[in-house]
């Protein structure tokens, strides 16, 4: 994550994500794109991605959406889990 800040406007952090993302051992090239976090609660928190373009093995270019309910976080591990949604879009098709 970089370029963090507050919208004071939609109570909400906004910030830059750069994953590195591998798919049967071989890397994916993804563009760095826009991300929000929201916490409506302790019980609603939410992180989601905008759609972004992600290339496997040059002949796979695709769009991309992911988005994260975070049900849990472990501050000792640095380690966050709960419910993800996965989308693409493309010559490479799937979801989660």
């Amino acid at each position: 994550m970089s370029q963090i800040r507050f919208d004071a406007a939609s109570q909400s952090i906004r910030y830059v994500m750069s994953m590195k993302l591998w798919f049967l051992g071989l890397p994916l090239v993804c563009a760095d794109h826009d991300a929000v976090l929201v916490v409506r609660s302790i019980h609603d928190i939410v992180m989601t991605d905008n759609d972004y373009f992600c290339n496997w093995m040059v002949v796979s270019i695709m769009s991309t959406s992911f988005s994260f309910v975070i049900d849990w976080v472990d501050f000792d591990k640095g380690r966050l889990g709960g419910y993800w949604k996965h989308g693409v879009t493309g010559t490479g098709n799937g979801r989660g």
